[in-house]
């Protein structure tokens, strides 16, 4: 499952506040999560912030992943693959509408 994870911004960013060993392991992490495919994209917003599109078995997984890292002030957003849910539509059209609301018209 991928997930949108928008990072607020800190007063005082990471970044400035870091070792120079935490900013390195910090780094090392990322370039693996990457690299593995954990992590699909990470960006930084000019003005403060972070963007990612991470991967997760399962909502409980991310929120543990999450915690372990300490992560607070984050906006989870489960994402959907765009053309399954274009696929899905298809489907429904050619099929006469959804099956939810075919056996609500039954009732």
């Amino acid at each position: 499952m991928k997930y949108l994870l928008e990072f607020a911004p800190e007063r005082k960013g990471p970044f400035e506040s870091a070792s120079l060993d935490v900013l390195k392991s910090a780094t090392d992490k990322l370039r693996g999560a990457l690299k593995d495919g954990s992590i699909d994209v990470a960006y930084t917003k000019v003005g403060g912030g972070a963007l990612m599109v991470v991967n997760s078995s399962s909502h409980e997984a991310l929120g543990r992943i999450l915690r372990n890292y300490g992560a607070t002030d984050v906006v989870v957003t489960p994402l959907l693959d765009t053309v399954k849910v274009m696929e899905a539509y298809h489907e429904e059209r050619a099929a006469g509408g959804p099956k939810w609301l075919k056996s609500a018209k039954k009732k």
